[in-house]
């Protein structure tokens, strides 16, 4: 899982071009990956009043899926994973990337 971070100035239009359009193009070519989902922070919302805010924000969130991190290392470092990471830079600022457990509850 993935927080996104755009260029600074850069405007919602040309943000969601490069990553809905050029980067799930580019994405869409990772040796190994079973699922890429994107979503676009639209609204931040205010946690509980007793509870400190992180005061980060970010414009996206993704999730890749990948049947180990073996075969994600290997999608990162294919030909592919290499003009992601290239392509990245030319519409994002910082990253922030989690490996997680998935929990489902409901």
């Amino acid at each position: 899982m993935t927080l996104l971070y755009a260029k600074a100035g850069m405007s919602g239009a040309a943000f969601r071009q490069h990553w809905f359009v050029e980067h799930a193009g580019i994405v869409a070519r990772f040796p190994g990956i079973r699922g890429y989902h994107q979503h676009l922070v639209t609204e931040r919302l205010p946690g509980p009043a007793h509870i400190a805010d992180a005061g980060v924000d970010c414009q996206g969130v993704l999730e890749m899926w990948f049947d180990s991190i073996a075969e994600m290392d290997a999608a990162f470092a294919s030909p592919a994973g290499r003009d992601g990471a290239a392509h990245a830079g030319t519409f994002l600022d910082a990253i922030t990337t989690y490996v997680v457990d998935e929990i489902v509850v409901v």
